[in-house]
């Protein structure tokens, strides 16, 4: 019994070791001075959509944007924490939102404006509470399981619903946000 319990605390120990400098490497991100042009998961097109698009989810103000840093967080948190199909399923989706903005404004999406961006989304959550509950239903489902002709629109949903999840927990996690609203 006594090998067993060795066991499980090396297993433990090392689980320990080799998560806490990844988990310090994901937590520091949203202050570090990470270069705009280094990201471990994200196309330079995928960083400037999820720029644009954690402005028309939580729009703080210029220094918070500074301090908080959400692109290079949303980046390390998939990076680290998504598991590959969830990673191939995001790359989908962001190239099928691509695809639409490129199609709706006859222009690369990494040359939009804010504008833009808001209208396209709007596009996508102006929907009725029965069409939202569609697509989240869908949202669960692997690829497979969902009609091919559906298949890029659900994608560019998890694309938009795993971003803004990233950015309200890198927000609402940040030190930014401890400082400013959390007074104890």
């Amino acid at each position: 019994m006594e090998r067993r319990e060795a066991v499980k605390n090396i297993a433990l120990g090392l689980g320990v070791t080799i998560a806490t400098p990844t988990l310090l490497e994901i937590l520091s991100s949203c202050s570090s001075d990470v270069s705009d042009n280094k990201y471990h998961f994200f196309t330079a097109t995928q960083a400037y959509m999820v720029t644009h698009l954690a402005d028309i989810i939580l729009p703080i103000s210029p220094e918070e944007k500074t301090a908080v840093k959400l692109v290079p967080f949303i980046d390390k948190m998939i990076f680290y924490t998504d598991d590959t199909v969830q990673k191939e399923y995001f790359t989908k989706g962001s190239k099928a939102f691509e695809k639409t903005f490129t199609n709706q404004y006859q222009k690369k999406a990494d040359k939009g404006n804010k504008t833009e961006y808001k209208q396209l989304v709007d596009t996508y959550f102006s929907i009725t509470e029965k069409q939202q509950k569609n697509i989240f239903e869908k949202l669960t489902l692997t690829s497979n399981r969902i009609k091919a002709n559906e298949r890029e629109n659900v994608a560019i949903y998890h694309f938009l619903t795993t971003t803004r999840k990233y950015v309200l927990l890198g927000y609402y996690t940040s030190k930014t946000y401890d400082k400013n609203h959390l007074n104890y």
